[in-house]
């Protein structure tokens, strides 16, 4: 998926958190060099209710959850956040399962399943209070 496609989709469903009265913090994975952030960073640089994890901090975001207390976790294939939703018992949404069978690592496509049958899609987070 072209990058501003993916920017656009992202900017989506912070809209509308934000719009609901929620803080949404992102945080991208430690160990990939991220192109949606800096975009995500421009565009809601005026924007108090978005917040961003900084990137020299590298650590998985099981080891953090626990202090920052979400209300719920989105996520594309993150076992970490897969694996909060269960260690914290923090609702945890997905989206990414579907395009990761399509991933280029045999191990991604592997697993795809698990975030299609066991996380709500984040279509769901229109539904949280």
């Amino acid at each position: 998926m072209p990058l501003e496609k993916v920017v656009k989709f992202y900017q989506k469903h912070i809209d509308k958190l934000i719009k609901k009265g929620y803080n949404v913090l992102f945080k991208s994975h430690p160990r990939v060099n991220d192109t949606v952030l800096p975009k995500l960073i421009a565009h809601y640089k005026n924007e108090s209710r978005f917040n961003v994890i900084p990137v020299d901090v590298k650590y998985p975001i099981e080891l953090i959850v626990e202090q920052i207390d979400p209300v719920a976790i989105a996520t594309s294939v993150s076992g970490g956040a897969f694996c909060c939703g269960h260690l914290f018992d923090i609702k945890c949404y997905g989206f990414g399962a579907k395009l990761a069978k399509q991933h280029s690592y045999d191990n991604i496509k592997r697993n795809a399943n698990l975030f299609l049958e066991y996380l709500p899609h984040i279509s769901e987070l229109n539904k949280i209070n």
